[in-house]
């Protein structure tokens, strides 16, 4: 592990810890990220200075911007008081690694953030960070997601609003954040570029249309895909809809109990519009890759120039932050 940065150079190989998404657990090759056996305990103090200096090599190293910690998730009060301390001592690293390098702006610190729990008022874990972070990359991208395994419907991975009194929408989850922070500035909404598949599902009577089927305990299944192979799956684009109050296209075959929601120009445009509309900070994507050779989805959320819109003080709440 190199710890000593001052004589770190380009040609050297920095051995870099990453958490994966899913549970935890991280690997020391940089190029991938895959399960192991091993999980990094914040409240070890060592384990919490290497893994730091880990990361600030690594920056330096490669010449990048910044970084996002995906902490899936702190649940006890303890989790959440290391993890604070963790992203502490991360800033004031790559604050002394700033001089070194001799940059002209800060490193990015983005994290990706909970869609629930952590904009929920009795849970201080914002608070604690907020002034540490550059960006909370907010989990927008897959509220109905095959593997939630407490989900009872199908819907739109990404709704831009809500239907009736369900909370599963980017509006509800960034007004949330935006009212318990006070800066949407520091807000990001993920974007995806795929969609799901759901295959034998069943109509639902507490959600009356052709996005919301049941799924608990019937015989379903459901799977990720990504918008360059739509096509390879057979799916024909000229048979789907475009919801308007999710603002997501869908195709539904009820003769094969069939139901796919995915992402598209379209929706991709009318969330930028949103993000505009609600002075939010900006989108992270998630895999860029997922798109096409063409760069279609990309080209859609790029096109739309995020210094264009509506002239607003910085931080202005375009929420009505009193009914929450």
């Amino acid at each position: 592990m190199t710890t000593d940065l001052e004589n770190l150079l380009p040609s050297q190989e920095t051995p870099v810890e990453f958490i994966t998404p899913t549970d935890g657990t991280v690997t020391k090759d940089p190029s991938v990220c895959v399960k192991t056996k091993k999980k990094i305990k914040l409240k070890k103090k060592s384990t919490k200075g290497v893994w730091i200096n880990s990361v600030a090599s690594f920056i330096l190293e490669e010449q990048l911007d910044g970084v996002e910690i995906v902490y899936r998730w702190p649940e006890t009060s303890e989790d959440r008081k290391n993890f604070a301390l963790f992203v502490r001592e991360l800033k004031f690293k790559l604050a002394r690694v700033e001089k070194i390098a001799k940059r002209k702006a800060p490193y990015i610190i983005g994290i990706y953030s909970s869609a629930y729990v952590w904009a929920s008022k009795d849970v201080s874990l914002l608070d604690d960070i907020r002034n540490y972070v550059d960006f909370f990359n907010v989990e927008t991208d897959n509220f109905y997601a095959p593997y939630h395994k407490n989900n009872i419907m199908t819907g739109p991975l990404s709704p831009l609003y809500s239907l009736g009194k369900d909370d599963k929408s980017i509006d509800r989850t960034m007004e949330k954040y935006t009212c318990k922070t006070m800066k949407p500035s520091q807000l990001n909404v993920i974007l995806s570029f795929g969609g799901v598949h759901w295959e034998n599902v069943h109509k639902s009577s507490a959600e009356p249309d052709d996005i919301h089927f049941y799924v608990r305990d019937r015989n379903y299944s459901g799977y990720h895909f990504s918008w360059r192979y739509l096509k390879f799956f057979g799916f024909n684009l000229n048979k789907a809809s475009f919801h308007v109050v999710a603002k997501t296209p869908y195709i539904w075959d009820k003769n094969h109990r069939s139901f796919v929601t995915f992402e598209n120009e379209r929706s991709l445009e009318e969330k930028m519009e949103y993000i505009l509309s609600k002075n939010l900070g900006g989108v992270a994507i998630d895999r860029i890759d997922k798109d096409d050779d063409s760069h279609t989805l990309l080209n859609a959320v790029t096109s739309m120039n995020m210094c264009s819109g509506p002239k607003f003080a910085e931080d202005e709440i375009k929420y009505n932050c009193g009914k929450l």
